[in-house]
């Protein structure tokens, strides 16, 4: 090996090591500004959350979109910006001729969230379903059911009951006064008020002017209809 040649070859230790080096200081000042704008993020959700409590849904909306497009993977994000694009958040009161591509807009980022696994991004995939809520959707309760099952299944007690309606009242399920029974009870346990209602309703003897079946209990197709007006 020539002398040039073995200077040369001298060089390339030094060379990847200084490399390295500027390597690791660029990543580490990437992941320092990322974690900065993860923060933002998340001060943004915070900050929109409490101007949507508040009912200043202009500047919620501006929150949710600011922070959505710092952390476009963020699911909590992406159900609030959902929901305000659902729910016409900033928009002109001549927004109904065109408020279809917010409903489609609202959707994906739903489908998006929900198949991150955000629970209130799945119920409300069912709800649409369902026909509960505002929707660009076609009610289809075979799917409104798929959804609360989804959510029901990892423990979301509003899903539980839903479900449990769907079963009570043969709504996109077979009627089964058992699985209405047991996913009721399950919700009462969690503490959400409306699965306590259909339970009691499911197992107690009727009013009066209420039918009833053989056992004396209220069918179950009529007392979650009974119990989900109540609620409203």
């Amino acid at each position: 090996m020539s002398t040039g040649e073995e200077e040369q070859g001298a060089l390339v230790p030094a060379q990847s090591s200084t490399l390295k080096r500027v390597g690791t200081k660029a990543l580490a000042v990437r992941s320092r500004d990322d974690l900065r704008r993860l923060e933002e993020a998340q001060k943004l959700l915070s900050r929109g959350e409490e101007s949507e409590d508040e009912g200043r849904y202009d500047e919620a909306f501006q929150c949710f979109v600011e922070g959505h497009h710092l952390d476009p993977n963020d699911p909590e994000l992406m159900f609030h910006l959902a929901y305000a694009l659902q729910h016409a958040y900033g928009a002109s009161p001549e927004l109904d001729e065109e408020w279809r591509p917010y409903l489609e807009r609202s959707l994906a980022l739903y489908q998006r969230a929900a198949g991150l696994g955000h629970l209130e991004s799945i119920i409300q995939l069912g709800d649409q379903y369902y026909g509960r809520d505002i929707t660009c959707l076609g009610v289809n309760h075979e799917q409104a059911a798929k959804w609360y099952r989804m959510a029901a299944e990892k423990g979301h007690a509003g899903a539980q009951w839903r479900l449990a309606d769907c079963y009570a009242y043969g709504i996109g399920v077979n009627q089964d006064d058992d699985e209405a029974i047991a996913w009721s009870l399950k919700a009462l346990r969690r503490g959400n008020e409306n699965g306590r209602m259909l339970y009691e309703l499911l197992m107690s003897k009727p009013f009066p002017d209420r039918p009833f079946n053989s056992s004396g209990n209220y069918p179950a197709g009529y007392a979650a209809k009974y119990a989900f007006e109540i609620a409203l």
